[in-house]
């Protein structure tokens, strides 16, 4: 199969005849994004910023990983999590009234069917083909398709095992990295797992049975609360007094003014290219990972506190290695990275879906200069505690329920902002019928010349990269649910817009996983490219304590 399948319109259609049994009139259900989640769709329709995948590479026996066994399980998923088979309707310009919704499968062969035509098996098409037309041709996924798979069957060596990759991708409004991950794990589950401990892996009968199971539980009966889960922001407190609100909000202002960062990668000069994500991954082996966790351990420090020392370190060696870059010690170096709010939730039903969006954002902010009377080691782990200082600083101070809240309205109106700008300019493109002009990347930051009496100077506060780090998701892929399926990798990114750039990172099967993923074009030739040499050369100076020539500052 060469062609991706026309996406469904969102809604499914009720089965024909009379024969087939548990065929009924199915509502709609609708719930109003979150501000959060808004922020992520208004920015996506245009080119997909921010769609994401998740890639699973596995070796399993190939009766294990048919066509039908695996559009089963996405059928059970798809029941059991509502927003990977909803769609977002909004009428032109009525961007607080962006609405999720939702039409189930009027019977389990309708569930089966919606799975079908939201995946796409390859025999002749390589995992990385596939992920590099997600990352940059034609946009996959939209307003009306929400999530896709691929099941890759790679080539056969004969042996009684095939290597396969599932890749899932979904528009970001509706997950995070997190869930996706989770996701994975039950998708592993019910393909390669048994129905109870000694029990042999769930026959084609079995998941059928499941799946007519699943159906039944949730619409034998149609509900008359919304199937969709809530957002993010409904499950954290809110302002209970108008008092608290405008305190919060005085309170935030002044956290965020004091993040200040004066440090961003050199644009390409050209202002008219095309948008091009590249990936590039590192990972280090067991032994090398070994050392990284006992010395961060020995730091009291996380991995995730380390690499942003990395990146600290990364920035200023190759700011000195090439003299052309305009860049000053004055101003310190900030980056950003998500937060999960699961933790904060209340405790919810155990059969609720998981599957939506709960991340918010914390910045970093780290000196752009080394003392010259310290170790560079004992400057490195000093940093990477302060920097587990400010995210826990942060995490436990009692206004981040209001912080997160007041981040989240910020967000989206800035995105509502934009998407005016661009609709007006889609408008008057169509008008005139002149070709859609392509974003400008962003202007360097300038801290502006103040008038002869004015009594504050504004800093600027951009942050340099983002980081998106999951720690050990081992935790996550219980290799134990699926003895059948040897998982070999978990990964994934997400495609970019117009000068975008963000690291993950995480251990896997004891290794420890770098992916670093920017829109190439945006940038000096070679500058990107000399940041992600030196942040190789630094974990294994500081983390694996492997030193290196050439790569003192």
């Amino acid at each position: 199969m060469s062609q991706v399948p026309v996406a469904l319109s969102g809604h499914v259609q009720h089965e024909e005849g009379a024969s087939e049994p548990h065929t009924q009139k199915m509502p709609t259900y609708s719930r109003t994004l979150s501000h959060n989640e808004l922020s992520y769709f208004l920015p996506s329709r245009a080119y997909g910023l921010n769609d994401l995948f998740s890639q699973f590479t596995f070796r399993a026996p190939s009766a294990l990983v048919t066509h039908h066994r695996v559009c089963l399980v996405w059928a059970i998923i798809r029941l059991r999590h509502p927003l990977l088979a909803s769609r977002i309707e909004m009428s032109p310009g009525a961007y607080d009234d962006a609405q999720f919704t939702h039409c189930p499968p009027s019977s389990p062969r309708g569930a089966l069917r919606g799975a079908e035509s939201n995946s796409c098996v390859y025999k002749d098409r390589k995992a990385d083909e596939l992920i590099e037309d997600f990352l940059n041709g034609p946009r996959l996924l939209s307003a009306k398709q929400l999530s896709f798979l691929h099941l890759v069957a790679r080539d056969h060596d004969g042996a009684s095992t095939r290597e396969y990759d599932i890749i899932i991708y979904y528009v970001h409004c509706i997950c995070d990295g997190l869930a996706a991950h989770q996701l994975g794990h039950v998708f592993l589950s019910l393909l390669g797992g048994s129905a109870g401990p000694g029990q042999p892996v769930r026959s084609d009968r079995e998941l059928e049975a499941l799946l007519e199971k699943e159906w039944t539980s949730q619409w034998g009966k149609v509900q008359g609360e919304s199937v969709i889960p809530s957002p993010a922001e409904a499950r954290i407190p809110a302002a209970l007094s108008k008092f608290q609100m405008i305190a919060s909000k005085v309170e935030h202002k002044a956290k965020q003014d004091r993040y200040l960062g004066g440090h961003i990668f050199p644009r390409a000069k050209s202002s008219i290219r095309k948008t091009r994500t590249r990936i590039s991954n590192i990972s280090f082996d067991k032994a090398q990972t070994s050392s990284i966790l006992t010395r961060c351990k020995s730091e009291r420090v996380t991995v995730s506190n380390a690499l942003f020392v990395i990146c600290n370190f990364a920035w200023m060696r190759t700011v000195r290695s090439l003299d052309s870059l305009p860049t000053s010690e004055t101003f310190p170096m900030m980056m950003y990275t998500a937060i999960s709010l699961r933790p904060f939730f209340q405790t919810r039903p155990a059969d609720e879906s998981f599957f939506f969006l709960a991340v918010s954002y914390l910045n970093v902010v780290l000196p752009s200069f080394l003392p010259s009377t310290a170790p560079q080691s004992a400057v490195f782990w000093n940093r990477a505690r302060w920097v587990r200082q400010q995210c826990v600083q942060y995490i436990r101070s009692p206004f981040l329920p209001m912080r997160v809240h007041n981040m989240s309205q910020e967000r989206a109106i800035r995105a509502k902002r934009f998407a005016k700008e661009d609709d007006e300019m889609l408008h008057a493109t169509v008008n005139t019928n002149k070709p859609p002009t392509p974003p400008k990347p962003s202007p360097p930051p300038s801290s502006p010349s103040p008038p002869a009496l004015a009594p504050q100077q504004r800093f600027p506060s951009v942050a340099l990269l983002g980081l998106s780090q999951m720690n050990n998701v081992d935790d996550i892929y219980v290799a134990s649910a699926y003895p059948d399926i040897q998982l070999s990798f978990v990964g994934g990114h997400t495609r970019k817009g117009p000068g975008g750039m963000l690291l993950f990172s995480h251990t896997f099967r004891g290794r420890l996983h770098l992916m670093f993923g920017w829109d190439a074009p945006a940038f000096q030739p070679g500058v990107v490219e000399k940041f992600w040499e030196n942040v190789q050369h630094g974990v294994e100076e500081f983390m694996v304590g492997s030193q290196r020539n050439g790569c003192k500052l």
